[in-house]
C-alpha cells in the first residue's frame, strides 16, 4: 500500500506547534523517519516569485529518488513546485507532495509514466489531513519507441538511449542534462522515453529529478535535469557526463540502446514486472556494454584484454657472454653495409627525379575508351514526411445503417466488425542530389506535396476516368532517370523488394473512386505499426498504406481512437433514430403544430437524407443542437397558443418529441467528442525508410511518421 507526504506553507501542521513551511497531510501510520526524510527533500528554488510577469516560467520539479530508512530502501516519486502566495502574504511558496510507493505496487512502465497519471497532487485544500492509505497507483506497462522528443528537443533520438544507457549501468556518477527554462515542460517526457527503452526489471531503477538543485547527498539521483545558468549547470558543464540541450553536441559513440532509441534495433519484448528493485539488486552491476561506464568501475566485460608481451625463453635457450660479443660484432658489420647500400639508391632516385623534370613533347589528345562517370548523386537530409491513414468512411456508414434496427428496439448495440479499416497515400520525396553539372531539364527531383493533397488527389471522384492519382505531376520521374531501388529498410537490416503486384486503390472517402496500381509490397515493416501493409509504386514515389485496426486485440496505443469510433458509429446510429421517432410523433400533431415539424424535417424526410444531413452537420459544430432546441422551443411556444386542446395521442406525440429533442442535443454532444478524437488522430513514429541498389548502396533516405485520424 503506497503512503503519501503532502509539504506546503501552512498557519498550523499535523504535528503540534508546527506551522510556516511543514507537512499538512500524511499517510496514518507513516513513521517519523520517513516524515523527516520526506520533509527533508522537499527543497525548492524559485526563480520568479508569484508577482513577477514570469512566474509562470519557474520550473517543476519531477522526480523518482530512492533513499534509506533503517536499511530500507524507499522508492519515492514526488512533485515539487511554486505555489503561489503563501498564507502570510509573501509570494514565494511553494508545494511538494511525495508517494513512496511499495515494490508491490510498481507499475511495469517506470517512474516516469506513473508520474503522469492521476497520483501526484498540486493543491492543498486548506485543511491538515491523515488518509488511512495513500492514492491508488494504476498498473501498466509500456513498449519500446522511437525517442522523438529526444529527437524533436536534442537533434537525435539517440540520445534517449544514453540516458537509458547511464540508467543501466552499474557507475554510480550522475548524469547532468542542461536545459533552458522553454523546455522545462518536456523534460518528463523525455525521461519517460529513455525509461522505456530499458527491460521491465531496470526501470524501477532509473532515477532522476528534472529540478535537480537540492538534492541530498544521501538520496539516490542518478539522472539530474539542471536549468542552464545555475551554478549546478555551470559545474555539471565541466565535467565530462553532461548533455546540454540547449546546444546537443553530435553522439560520438554508437551502442545497442543509442540504436534502439532511433529505432534501427529490435527491442526486446514487453514483460510483467517481476521483482522490486532492492539494495542488492541496484548495486549488483549491470551485463550490458555502456559507452558511460568508467574503466574503473569493476565490470570485468569492460576492461580491454592484457597487451600480449614475447614469450619467456627457457633456460637452455640463454645466451652466454662470449657469444653476446661476437652477435654484436656482426650486427655493427650489417648495420654498416646496409647504411651504404641506402646512400647509393637514394643518390640513385635523385638523378632520375631530375631527369623527369625536363621538358617533354605534349602528347596529342586521346578519345577516352569509356564514357566519364558522373560524380554520384549525394544524400541530403530530408524533412519528415507524414503518411495520413484515414478512417474509411464507407464502412462507418455501412455500421451505422446497420445499428438503426438495434437502436430503435433497444436491443443489443451495434456489433462493429473485427477490424477498422484505414488507408492512405503519401507521395515520397527524393533525398538524392544530382550534381549541378549533372543537372538538366530533363531531371525532375520530385518534392512532397501537401499530405492532405496527395489524399484527396487519391480520393478525388472523376467518374469517367477512375485513375485519378496525377500521374503526369512525377512524368519526368520515371524509371530511366531514378536508380531502381532493389532493396529495403526501415532503418537498418535491408530485405529484397518483392515483385510488383497489382494493388486496388480504393477510397476513403463517400464515393467508389478506385485506381488499380502496380505496385510492391513491403513485406516488412516496423513493430510500431504491425497492423499495416505498406505498398510502394516506383514511378509515382508513392507509399500506400492499408491498415486493419484489430477490435478482437487493439493495440494499445490506438485504443482511445477505436473506443471514440464506436462512440461516433453508435451514436449517429442513436441519432437516426431518434429523428424518425419524431418524424412518426410529427405526423400525429395537429396542423399548426404540425407545419414546424414538417420545416425541421425539411431535409431529413428519409433514413438516407437523415444520414447525410447529419455528416455534415455534426462535425461541423453546435448548428445541428442549436437547430433542436430552437424547434423545441417554437413547438412549446405555439403549443401555449393553441385555443382548441389536444387529444391524449397528440399530446403523448408532443411530449415525445419534448423529450427526444433533450436527448438529441446531448447524443449530438457525444458524437462530437468523439469526431473530435478521432480528427485528432494519433501520431505514431518509425524508423526512416532506406532505399538501396542492387550494391546495397543508399539512394534514398525518408524520414517518416504515420497518423491515423478521420
Amino acid at each position: 500500500m503506497s503512503t503519501e507526504l503532502l509539504y506546503t506553507s501552512a498557519p498550523h501542521g499535523l504535528r503540534h506547534g508546527a506551522k510556516g513551511f511543514c507537512t499538512v497531510l500524511s499517510t496514518a501510520g507513516m513513521s517519523i523517519n520517513v516524515i523527516s526524510k520526506l520533509e527533508s527533500i522537499s527543497g525548492y528554488r524559485q526563480f520568479f516569485s508569484a508577482d513577477h510577469p514570469r512566474y509562470a516560467e519557474n520550473p517543476i520539479a519531477y522526480a523518482h529518488q530512492i533513499f534509506s530508512v533503517g536499511g530500507i530502501q524507499a522508492s519515492v516519486i514526488s512533485r515539487i513546485g511554486p505555489y503561489g502566495i503563501d498564507y502570510t502574504g509573501r509570494p514565494s511558496n511553494k508545494i511538494a507532495h511525495h508517494v513512496v510507493v511499495e515494490p508491490n505496487e510498481m507499475p511495469a512502465a517506470g517512474p516516469a509514466w506513473l508520474l503522469g497519471q492521476s497520483v501526484i497532487r498540486s493543491q492543498w485544500l486548506g485543511h491538515c489531513e491523515t488518509p488511512s492509505s495513500g492514492p491508488d497507483i494504476p498498473s501498466g506497462n509500456q513498449s519500446s519507441r522511437i525517442c522523438t522528443q529526444w529527437r524533436n528537443l536534442a537533434g537525435d533520438a539517440g540520445w534517449g538511449g544514453v540516458v537509458a544507457e547511464a540508467v543501466a549501468s552499474a557507475d554510480q556518477t550522475p548524469l547532468w542534462i542542461i536545459y533552458s527554462l522553454s523546455q522545462r515542460d518536456r523534460l518528463l517526457e523525455l525521461m519517460d522515453e529513455s525509461i522505456a527503452l530499458l527491460p521491465v526489471s531496470l526501470r524501477w531503477r532509473a532515477t532522476f529529478n528534472t529540478f535537480a538543485v537540492k538534492v541530498p547527498p544521501d538520496v539516490q539521483c542518478k539522472i539530474r535535469f539542471v536549468p542552464e545558468g545555475t551554478e549546478e549547470a555551470k559545474l555539471a558543464a565541466s565535467g565530462k557526463k553532461a548533455i546540454d540541450l540547449t546546444k546537443p553536441p553530435r553522439i560520438t559513440t554508437a551502442s545497442r540502446w543509442v540504436e534502439l532509441a532511433r529505432g534501427t534495433a529490435k527491442p526486446d519484448p514487453v514483460a510483467p514486472i517481476q521483482v522490486a528493485p532492492t539494495e542488492e539488486t541496484l548495486e549488483a552491476p549491470a551485463e550490458i556494454e555502456t559507452a558511460w561506464s568508467d574503466p574503473d568501475d569493476g565490470m570485468g566485460s569492460h576492461q580491454p584484454p592484457p597487451t600480449p608481451g614475447p614469450p619467456e625463453l627457457p633456460p637452455e635457450a640463454s645466451i652466454d657472454k662470449g657469444s653476446k660479443k661476437n652477435i654484436l660484432i656482426a650486427v655493427g658489420v650489417i648495420g654498416f653495409l646496409g647504411l651504404a647500400l641506402t646512400t647509393w639508391l637514394v643518390a640513385t632516385q635523385l638523378s632520375d627525379t631530375n631527369a623527369a623534370k625536363l621538358p617533354q613533347p605534349i602528347p596529342p589528345p586521346m578519345e577516352p575508351d569509356e564514357p566519364i562517370e558522373t560524380p554520384a548523386p549525394s544524400i541530403i537530409a530530408l524533412e519528415t514526411v507524414q503518411l495520413d491513414v484515414r478512417y474509411d468512411q464507407k464502412q462507418a456508414v455501412r455500421l451505422i445503417l446497420a445499428g438503426l434496427e438495434p437502436a430503435r428496439t433497444d436491443a443489443a448495440p451495434t456489433e462493429l466488425p473485427t477490424a477498422i479499416e484505414m488507408r492512405g497515400v503519401a507521395r515520397l520525396p527524393s533525398s538524392r542530389r544530382v550534381p549541378a553539372d549533372d543537372q538538366s531539364e530533363s531531371t525532375v527531383n520530385p518534392t512532397m506535396s501537401d499530405p492532405d493533397e496527395d489524399s484527396a488527389e487519391l480520393n478525388r471522384v472523376v467518374p469517367s476516368a477512375p485513375d485519378s492519382i496525377a500521374d503526369d505531376q512525377v512524368e519526368n520521374d520515371s524509371a530511366d532517370t531514378m536508380i531502381p531501388a532493389a532493396f529495403v529498410a526501415w532503418g537498418a537490416d535491408p530485405f529484397s523488394l518483392p515483385e510488383a503486384e497489382s494493388y486496388l486503390v480504393n477510397s476513403t472517402k463517400l464515393v467508389n473512386a478506385q485506381r488499380t496500381l502496380d505496385a510492391h509490397p513491403l513485406p516488412t515493416v516496423p513493430p510500431q505499426v504491425s497492423s499495416i501493409k505498406f505498398f510502394w509504386e516506383p514511378k509515382t514515389r508513392y507509399l500506400i498504406a492499408d491498415a486493419s485496426l484489430s477490435l478482437k486485440s487493439p493495440p494499445e496505443k490506438f485504443a482511445d481512437q477505436i473506443a471514440a469510433y464506436q462512440r461516433y458509429v453508435r451514436s449517429f446510429s442513436v441519432l437516426m433514430t431518434k429523428i424518425d421517432t419524431i418524424r412518426k410523433a410529427n405526423a400525429e400533431l395537429p396542423n399548426r403544430l404540425k407545419m414546424i415539424g414538417d420545416d425541421f424535417l425539411f431535409q431529413m424526410k428519409q433514413p438516407n437524407e437523415t444520414l447525410r444531413h447529419l455528416w455534415q452537420e455534426i462535425p461541423s459544430g453546435n448548428r445541428f443542437p442549436e437547430r433542436v432546441n430552437a424547434f423545441r422551443q417554437q413547438l412549446q411556444d405555439r403549443l401555449d397558443q393553441l385555443r382548441d386542446p389536444l387529444t391524449k395521442q397528440q399530446q403523448a406525440a408532443t411530449i415525445s418529441i419534448v423529450s427526444v429533442c433533450g436527448e438529441i442535443v446531448l447524443t449530438s454532444k457525444d458524437a462530437r467528442e468523439a469526431f473530435s478524437i478521432l480528427k485528432s488522430g494519433q501520431t505514431i513514429d518509425v524508423p526512416e525508410l532506406v532505399f538501396f541498389d542492387a550494391d546495397r548502396a543508399v539512394i534514398d533516405r525518408i524520414p517518416l511518421r504515420i497518423h491515423f485520424s478521420w
